[in-house]
């Protein structure tokens, strides 16, 4: 499981997730955290799901290079060409597993376009979910986790804000979402677009950030106290 968020703003984007990655060999669990994206000057590809998922997505970037891609048709073709190399070299495919693949990619026209695929059970290839360049916002991962409930209530009905405050926005949803999945959802990574290129956060950059939103639950909690 993982959790993903890429939210749009008036000067940028930014891309934040968990970095839990689990595996299931024999009859053990392990857990261990790594990277979900691969972040390029020009753009940034994350994936959720399994091990088709990061295929898939390592797979795109090698072939993008560092140009991109020029358009979501291009984007949503790639993704089923490898899934369907995936499918070929596996030799066992489940089908009933949940994959989405998110790019995020600076255009010429200075403009920031987020495109995202999807595959559910029993599709036979992966359908393309955001094709325009005005998406506001879009989850991966643990869909249905709560705290994309700041997403809806806080950024969608006021979406015009700045980068300095999304960063705390997606930071709170990763954090929260910790809290109600914590054997899904752990830990932070961010990534901000700006000026026509993409950078990925120092965990000494987080540290402001997550002391800035610390206060929010306890806050929340003494208001409703009396």
């Amino acid at each position: 499981m993982t959790l993903q968020v890429v939210l749009r703003g008036s000067d940028g984007v930014v891309i934040a997730s968990d970095t839990l990655v689990s595996s299931q060999p024999k009859e053990m669990i392990v857990t261990d955290s790594n990277s979900k994206m691969m972040v390029k000057s020009r753009f940034v590809c994350t994936f959720a799901g399994d091990d088709c998922a990061k295929y898939i997505a390592m797979t795109m970037v090698a072939k993008a290079g560092d140009s991109g891609l020029e358009n979501p048709i291009q984007f949503i073709t790639n993704v089923n060409e490898a899934l369907k190399d995936y499918k070929t070299k596996s030799g066992c495919f489940p089908k009933t597993q949940y994959r989405k693949i998110l790019w995020v990619q600076a255009l010429d026209c200075s403009e920031i376009a987020i495109w995202a695929a999807s595959y559910w059970a029993l599709n036979e290839n992966f359908e393309l979910i955001a094709p325009g360049h005005k998406l506001g916002s879009i989850f991966a991962g643990d869909e249905g986790n709560p705290a994309r409930y700041f997403v809806e209530h806080y950024f969608k009905k006021n979406p015009v804000k700045p980068v300095s405050g999304l960063k705390k926005m997606a930071a709170h949803v990763i954090r929260t979402g910790h809290l109600f999945n914590p054997a899904g959802v752990h830990e932070l990574e961010m990534v901000v677009g700006e000026n026509g290129g993409f950078i990925k956060l120092r965990p000494d950059d987080l540290q402001p950030i997550d002391n800035a939103i610390s206060g929010i639950h306890a806050a929340i909690d003494a208001y409703f106290v009396v």
